[in-house]
């Protein structure tokens, strides 16, 4: 069985976003960016995929990816609320 090429296409752009993803280190404003941009392109391909089956793996990894974004977001206010609480620590 061959690959979709819309598939091999997707993975080419998704492994240049997932390089420069590697590259962020701990900017977590950089690191969105790059989720977002990934979503995104999940999204426009996953709306040309012509095969059904094609369409259903694209949406699969691109809800995943929404799941991450979920978690980043918590993520950066967890960060927040401990740096709050050890301000408030310090104030006491």
């Amino acid at each position: 069985m061959t690959e979709d090429p819309i598939i091999s296409q997707l993975r080419v752009a998704d492994e240049e976003i997932l390089a420069q993803m590697e590259k962020t280190g701990t900017n977590f404003g950089e690191h969105n960016a790059l989720v977002m941009k990934r979503h995104k392109l999940y999204l426009k391909y996953e709306k040309r995929a012509k095969n059904d089956t094609t369409r259903y793996l694209i949406s699969t990894i691109r809800q995943n990816i929404l799941t991450q974004i979920k978690l980043t977001v918590l993520e950066e206010e967890l960060v927040k609320l401990t740096i709050r609480v050890e301000n408030l620590e310090k104030k006491t």
